[in-house]
């Protein structure tokens, strides 16, 4: 076997372990929240020894910022839909959203869990920065530090929308989005 066989072999093999092991998160924080996930916990899941998870992640954070970095990437069209709702470019964008939250079973635990708000927006805004800064320019004068509030806010309360989506009916839901697009909308234009 020579070694670009063998290092292929190696690749596709820790890509399998790695696999396993984010499989693993997602169906443990299905039953308990994130902080309550050990090592153990997981490797027993994935079917793998401690050693093959140190020799790809350092801690369970490291594989839950892949799994969420998985899940955000997935996400990535949502959210430009949701971006775009302040300037009238999407109608019905929380709902999108919360659709994402609410019908994707592989991420949803990590939505719904309340330690993990914050480390979801972080990872969010700085990709939406930059989206918005394109969106919005000449319609308003908000410094990066501004728009970085206004982003921080949007995304912190989408979120927390889609967590109470989640248990609302759709027809129920659709009446309360309709109200927040209104809301985001009225606000991004009073800033122009």
């Amino acid at each position: 076997m020579n070694n670009e066989t063998r290092r292929a072999k190696e690749d596709a093999r820790a890509a399998r372990s790695k696999a396993l092991i984010k499989e693993a998160l997602l169906a443990v924080t299905r039953e308990r929240p994130f902080a309550e996930v050990t090592v153990t916990a997981l490797c027993a899941q994935a079917g793998v020894g401690r050693q093959t998870f140190y020799r790809h992640y350092k801690n369970t954070s490291d594989v839950l910022d892949e799994a969420l970095d998985e899940a955000l990437e997935k996400m990535r069209s949502v959210i430009e839909q949701v971006d775009a709702a302040p300037l009238g470019g999407c109608r019905n964008c929380s709902a999108t959203f919360c659709s994402f939250v609410r019908e994707n079973e592989r991420y949803r635990s990590l939505f719904m869990d309340d330690a993990l708000a914050a480390r979801i927006v972080e990872k969010l805004v700085p990709s939406t920065c930059g989206d918005y800064r394109r969106k919005l320019t000449g319609a308003c004068t908000l410094t990066d530090e501004q728009l970085e509030g206004v982003v921080f806010f949007q995304l912190a309360g989408c979120l927390a929308s889609a967590k109470r989506a989640a248990s609302l009916d759709l027809e129920r839901w659709e009446r309360i989005q309709n109200a927040i697009d209104h809301y985001v909308k009225g606000g991004i234009e009073s800033l122009g």
